[in-house]
């Protein structure tokens, strides 16, 4: 599940322009094609899919053996990797764990179609040639189907997001983030020569006053004249966190959690008392957030986070105090969570983390990319401020968000074969969204949530058009292929196609539609979720351009899986830390 990442925003006079004369504001407006540049700094992310901590810390142990095999081996090594990884990759690669949780959701639907085809054959064996039998066994089951659509949206809040960032479904891609700082030894003031910018000015006034606090007092404390004594600088700790396009606000699990799965041993967490850069916000205000079974409470508060050669100043977030012995947080490594959808959806208007580092000019372009890979849960890749070309084949293509709530796209059709699911005939009904220009369907780009997803009503149709079943019987003909349709900058249709090998995934030889029952809130759908699984077939550029809401776009290119891909991460990354069950960190 995820808090989920959904025309580009002209001003009313162009509403009624003719097709080509908006075309023309895009290539007056944007670039059609990403021009390539290269990324400020790369995070390696893991894959983490619901096995347990110990398939986390044994997938890291694999990747630190393969890396030390591949620098000694060189290329023959990475062409034995790629080709075993290659057998083994026929139909969509998700653990059991995940793929039985799926089937699961599908039980409801699967029962309803079987009780349908049992009700067409027994009418058809009584003789009854009515209209209503001859378009079953569809048409018998949408009568009990509705009802079950009628039950479902009495109970919906519509304010409510339906699917959140953590769930026994869905994959998370974790890696490090530094919050916090510390400075030694003891009474020292980093020199400003090594600073710059007003936000680093802050930052030494605010360090100045944590030691005037703590340490002027104390008998004996040399604290140093102004910026006479050279110290160093490092974050005060390292949590490893869930990077989702799907929400916006900021949790890390801190030391005032005192029960619940983050003070479970092995768990890293951010001592705020220990930071000489931490403060509570003017407000002080207790928020709280439900994910899937479990739900977390805590304070808002103020700190500065750090990935790779960046810092993010004065960030608001909110630290874990409470967390429910939920098996969402009992069973995932799960150590904070980083929003990085649009500042609409962001709790008690708070700016968001990536609008920080737009303000705060932390990378000369105003974007980040994600690769995700297709075999190695230990291999993927967030990109900040850039590209690689290892990681996609041919040019990325732009297309833009259309309602910058999440980062969605204009959905011109969504196909199953030739049979359009979701299309023009669906539209926006919903009235607490006026700047939405386009009334048709999202497709909603999402790293949070791992299947496709459809709205309640669109369910019947997928599945009914894709059925679970042995995968011997999986072909073409059974199973054709999926054509998501999105429109670029120039108004054009960009098709995505995704063979059966893409989409249906594998469980003891039984296959399953990679898809959920998921309704996006009224007022940004009707649509469809485009989570891990499209993101694994296409390497996707999140690019807020001029930082304007307005001017937000994503880029697409098919990802490469070559061998050089991967070794590509383990040379950008090699002195990267891998994930640790130590608790080494908490000072």
């Amino acid at each position: 599940m995820s808090q989920l990442a959904k025309f580009l925003m002209l001003s009313l006079a162009l509403g009624s322009l003719p097709v080509q004369g908006i075309r023309t504001v895009y290539e007056n407006k944007n670039e059609v094609y990403h021009p390539g540049h290269a990324a400020h700094h790369v995070t390696r992310l893991h894959r983490y899919e619901h096995e347990g901590i110990e398939s986390m810390l044994e997938e890291e142990a694999r990747w630190t053996q393969e890396l030390e095999e591949g620098s000694l081996r060189g290329s023959s090594f990475l062409e034995e990797d790629h080709a075993a990884d290659m057998e083994n990759s026929d139909f969509v690669k998700l653990s059991g764990v995940q793929v039985r949780a799926l089937q699961e959701h599908h039980r409801p639907w699967l029962s309803w179609l079987q009780t349908a085809n049992d009700h067409t054959q027994g009418q058809k064996a009584q003789g009854n040639s009515s209209k209503y039998v001859k378009e079953s066994p569809h048409a018998a089951l949408v009568q009990k189907y509705k009802a079950f659509l009628t039950t479902v949206r009495q109970t919906r809040t519509d304010g409510l997001v339906p699917a959140t960032g953590l769930s026994s479904l869905s994959s998370q891609y974790v890696g490090p983030i530094g919050v916090g700082t510390v400075v030694s030894p003891m009474g020292c003031v980093p020199k400003p020569e090594k600073m710059s910018g007003e936000a680093n000015s802050s930052m030494l006034e605010r360090i100045g006053g944590f030691f005037s606090r703590h340490y002027s007092k104390l008998p004996n404390a040399k604290v140093a004249s102004s910026f006479e004594q050279a110290c160093t600088v490092q974050d005060q700790s390292k949590v490893w966190v869930v990077f989702d396009t799907g929400s916006t606000n900021i949790w890390i699990a801190s030391d005032l959690c005192a029960s619940g799965p983050c003070q479970l041993a092995g768990r890293h967490r951010f001592n705020h008392s220990a930071s000489a850069t931490f403060k509570y916000p003017e407000s002080l205000l207790q928020l709280s957030v439900q994910f899937g079974t479990g739900k977390i409470t805590g304070p808002q508060a103020v700190d500065d986070f750090k990935i790779g050669p960046f810092t993010v100043y004065n960030q608001t977030f909110a630290m874990i105090e409470t967390e429910s012995d939920s098996s969402v947080f009992r069973d995932v490594p799960f150590e904070g969570i980083v929003g990085m959808a649009f500042d609409k959806m962001s709790a008690n208007h708070v700016q968001p983390f990536f609008s920080s580092m737009i303000q705060q000019k932390a990378l000369q372009k105003n974007e980040f990319a994600f690769y995700f890979s297709r075999d190695k849960a230990a291999g993927n890749a967030l990109l900040w401020g850039g590209v690689d070309q290892k990681f996609y084949e041919g040019k990325l293509r732009y297309f833009p968000v259309v309602d910058p709530y999440y980062w969605s796209l204009k959905l011109r059709n969504f196909k199953i074969g030739n049979d359009t699911i979701l299309g023009a005939s669906d539209t926006y009904e919903g009235s607490a969204n006026p700047g939405r220009k386009w009334k048709g369907p999202m497709a909603v780009v999402d790293t949070g949530t791992t299947f496709f997803t459809v709205d309640t009503d669109k369910f019947g149709d997928v599945m009914s058009k894709l059925p679970s079943g042995d995968c011997k019987g999986v072909s073409e003909k059974t199973h054709p292929p999926i054509t998501i349709s999105l429109e670029d900058m120039r108004g054009d249709a960009g098709d995505f196609v995704l063979t059966n090998k893409e989409y249906m995934t594998r469980d003891n030889g039984r296959c399953s539609p990679a898809f959920m029952q998921i309704d996006l809130p009224t007022d940004h759908g009707p649509g469809m979720i485009l989570g891990d699984i499209f993101l694994r077939q296409w390497f996707a550029v999140f690019d807020r351009d001029t930082g304007k809401d307005s001017d937000a776009k994503i880029a697409f290119a098919k990802s490469s899986h070559k061998p050089e891909a991967i070794a590509r991460i383990r040379e950008l990354t090699a002195d990267q830390p891998a994930f640790t069950r130590k608790l080494d960190n908490v000072q």
